[in-house]
Parts: structure tokens; sequence; C-alpha cells
């Protein structure tokens, strides 16, 4: 097998040059653009795979970013637009030369008590935490790793985070039904205790915001529970009502289950979502909603973090901008 002498031999240098031409190095003497071009081409032709573990212990880097998600047993499918986010956070990654390692967590608390290679061995350069989580687990990451984003999560601090513009979002779904004409608008969506996803407060208060004083409409809220908010609202739709969901799920299974009855938007009452995905573009592309172009927020994620370790600098946090997508389950202004 290939090593760094049996490179060095071949061009002429010291083993520290073919180093140096490979894998770089803070801090050390250099080695010219043309000198390390032909270090690496004779090192190519010679096969020469580098031993990550050498590379490891000479940088003292891992060139390894992870990817913290939950996965609990109760629900092992839990958000699968989450998949989309994970490849725009690859994208960047691979690009700058680090590799994605995702970190599925059931059990939070348990995890971080006993000991955890990824986070006892110093696996990771740094760390991308996605989705709700305890507070203590958003304090051991920022204890224990230097670099760290957090991304659409309840975790908010002036640096280092990056979440969704939610409240606005909400209001964006609000001001298109208000300007539409409907007299009465539904918001329909999960309860708001227990310490949810910021998301499920944000959103409603972006559409209270906008309907809440608002005069000549009649502002009401559906809470999913079951079946029974179904049922709720063919009972009281009407061609003037519009209806907000809090996710593109709710509104599938709003649309599905009033289909049923023959009731179909614009003509019967309004649609709006303050989600968007994928899947969604690609099956219901009719949908009229706020656009989330997750696969952009994980490569805005990604630039975040690579920009925190080679700068050493914290990145202020950002909020992610959304827009409104009219689509085609709302009637046209007037």
């Amino acid at each position: 097998m290939t090593n760094i002498k049996d490179i060095a031999k071949k061009a002429g240098v010291s083993t520290a040059a073919v180093s140096i031409a490979l894998h770089g190095g803070s801090g050390r003497k250099r080695v010219s653009s043309e000198r390390a071009e032909q270090i690496r081409r004779i090192a190519s032709s010679l096969n020469y795979r580098p031993n990550s573990a050498a590379r490891m212990m000479t940088s003292n880097k891992t060139r390894q970013i992870g990817v913290l998600l939950r996965n609990a047993p109760d629900i092992p499918m839990r958000n699968p637009a989450n998949f989309e986010t994970i490849l725009g956070i690859g994208e960047v990654l691979s690009g700058a030369g680090y590799l994605q390692v995702l970190v599925p967590l059931s059990r939070i608390e348990n995890e971080i008590s006993r000991s955890n290679r990824v986070f006892s061995e110093r696996l990771l350069d740094g760390i991308i935490v996605m989705d709700v989580h305890s507070s203590r687990l958003y304090a051991f990451v920022r204890r224990n790793f230097r670099h760290s984003i957090f991304l659409d999560t309840n975790c908010w601090n002036k640096f280092s985070c990056l979440r969704r513009d939610e409240r606005k979002s909400g209001a964006l779904a609000a001001e298109a039904l208000k300007r539409s004409g409907y007299k009465k608008i539904i918001y329909v969506g999960p309860g708001r205790g227990q310490s949810p996803h910021y998301s499920v407060l944000e959103r409603f208060e972006g559409v209270n915001e906008v309907l809440g004083t608002a005069d000549g409409v009649a502002f009401e809220t559906e809470e999913v529970n079951g079946a029974e908010y179904l049922e709720n609202l063919k009972l009281h739709l009407s061609r003037e009502t519009g209806i907000i969901c809090y996710d593109t799920l709710i509104a599938r299974t709003v649309h599905s289950h009033l289909s049923q009855s023959g009731l179909v938007p614009p003509r019967d009452y309004g649609l709006a979502c303050c989600d968007d995905s994928h899947e969604t573009y690609l099956t219901f592309p009719m949908l009229s909603r706020v656009d989330f172009n997750r696969y952009e927020m994980g490569k805005l994620a990604a630039e975040m973090i690579v920009g925190s370790m080679e700068s050493k600098k914290r990145p202020p946090s950002r909020l992610f901008d959304v827009s409104w997508i009219p689509g085609g389950t709302i009637k046209s202004k007037g």
C-alpha cells in the first residue's frame, strides 16, 4: 500500500511537504501551488489513499459534521420532510470537504447520560441540531461542541440558530384569504400546549395578528383531535369560508375528507396552508400555500457551520424567509 514516504521519494521532496500538499495544515510552512499539484499527480498515479485516522492525528480534525435528529421508538418515521433538509446540508458539506454523519437519538436524556461514542470520542468537528429536543440537550451541545448550529429547533439565541420565519408564514396565509374576500376563516392546527415545536405557536400568532382584529371577518380555530374536527369543519362550511391549515398533512386530510362529500376548493370553500414540501410540489401543486424550501435551508445551515469553523466565529442567527404560492384552492380576489 502506497504511503507518504513513497510519494516523497518519487517527488524528491520531504514527507512534510507531501503532507502539506495533500492535507494542508494551518501554521505550517507552505508548498508552492506548482509543487503541490505535482505531488497530487504523483499520489494519484500511485493510487494513494489517505489514512483518515492518521490525518486526524496530524490536523486534530475529523472533517465530520454531525446532524442530530429525533428518532423516538413511538414515532420512528418522524417528519420525513427532514430528508429534504439533510440533502441540502450534505451538498454543501461534501463540497467543502466534510462528511455528514447522521446522529439519531431516541431517548434524549438516556443518550446524554451514558457514554455515546459520537460524544465521548470526539468524532465530530461540529454538529447541526434539528427538530424538537429537551433544553438539557441544547445545553449539552453548546457545552461540548465549539461549532454547532441549531436548525429549525426551539432553541433561539443571538448566534448559531437558523429557523423558518413561521410568524410570517401564518400571516401570509391569513392575508391571502382575507384579500380573497372570505367572511369566515378557520385556522386548523395542533394544540399549543406542552412545549410544542415553535412553529405551532408562531404560525398561529401570525394568523391571529392578521385576523384577530380584522373587520368583516369571523375568525375561528379548530384543534386537530382525531376525526372530530373534520366533522366540525363540514358542518360549518360555506362558499364564504376559508380554511388555513398548519401543515401539509392537515391540508391533505381536510381536502380528502371534504372531497368525499363532494366539497372541493375553491368552488365550495377556500383552502390555504402555512407549510410546503417537495412532495407537495409534485403531488398537490394546486394547493395555495406558503413556500418552505427545506433543501435551501439545509444548505444555508451547512454554510453557517462551515463558515464558523473557518472563521472561528459564531455566525449570527437568521430567519429563513418565505413567500406566498397562489396555487388554485382559494378564490380569486373579489
